[in-house]
């Protein structure tokens, strides 16, 4: 049985201790795996190999999450990116959607 190409995932917090635990759980699934990690959006975009998702989140410092999508998609349109955040106001998801999220799931 041939075995199934991963599903490359990138990983943008500027909290260490958070993107070393969600790169555990992700790779506990063998088919997934963190091919690059960033502590803001700037270290993110520097990374050459696409991934083909993006887990970013909203709150980063230099290049902040909510404007690192518009980024992301003029490097590499078309890529999945999944946007997390800790905050409850309602303008953070209202940024994130208006600052160049076009798709919703």
């Amino acid at each position: 049985m041939a075995s199934r190409e991963s599903y490359r995932i990138a990983l943008a917090d500027d909290h260490p201790l958070f993107r070393q635990g969600l790169r555990r759980i992700l790779e506990e699934n063998e088919n997934l795996e963190v091919v690059a990690e960033a502590g803001d959006g700037v270290e993110l975009l520097l990374h050459k190999k696409p991934p083909n998702l993006v887990i970013v989140d909203i709150s980063m410092p230099n290049l902040q999450g909510i404007d690192t999508p518009k980024q992301i998609r003029m490097k590499y349109p078309g890529m999945k990116i999944l946007m997390l955040t800790m905050h409850k106001e309602r303008e953070y998801l209202t940024a994130a959607l208006w600052g160049g999220q076009t798709d919703i799931y």
